[in-house]
């Protein structure tokens, strides 16, 4: 960001969104150098780089309370922005479906595609996963980390994909197998 740009928002923004906006951009220029540094060195280290950038973007332009939220709704399948993880946790941009919905947050529970993890839910060879197919709106087969289940803040969700009705039986003994995790 240079002068031009400063002068350029200073005509349009408060001291506070100016100052607001500076933080951002310099932010996010700083994020970009690092990614561009780390191409040139490590592929695996570039991706986290720019999952947490993508993630530190979307907490930028989501993270207020008057952002205009989806209408998401029980049974929705959605694109979520879990952020940053740890070792054996859901993390950056993944796929989700909504169990419950109270007080501008969700519980949620994400999907993988991964052909090892859809292999080992079909054959119950892992209790944390649960085979949910090919589901309205998804192009893959499916299934869920049942573990990874949890409450997260409606501004995380990026986008609709599809839906299983809420009054299906998949729907139902998805949501039955998320308590016997839980309780387990």
């Amino acid at each position: 960001m240079d002068v031009s740009d400063i002068l350029r928002l200073k005509k349009t923004c408060s001291k506070q969104e100016l100052f607001k906006e500076c933080i951002y951009r310099e932010c996010i220029e700083s994020s970009y150098h690092q990614v561009i540094e780390l191409l040139l060195h490590d592929q695996a280290t570039t991706f986290i780089m720019l999952s947490r950038l993508i993630s530190f973007q979307n907490k930028l332009e989501r993270n207020r309370e008057d952002f205009n939220s989806l209408h998401i709704h029980i049974g929705d399948i959605c694109e979520v922005d879990f952020g940053d993880n740890y070792i054996n946790e859901s993390g950056f941009q993944h796929l989700a479906i909504i169990l419950q919905i109270v007080n501008k947050k969700a519980f949620v529970v994400p999907l993988t595609s991964n052909v090892r993890a859809n292999h080992q839910a079909i054959f119950n060879e892992r209790r944390h996963l649960m085979y949910v197919g090919k589901v309205n709106g998804l192009n893959k087969e499916s299934s869920l980390f049942l573990n990874d289940a949890r409450y997260i803040s409606i501004q995380r969700i990026i986008s609709i994909k599809g839906n299983i009705d809420k009054e299906s039986a998949l729907f139902k003994r998805i949501r039955m197998k998320v308590v016997e995790m839980i309780l387990k």
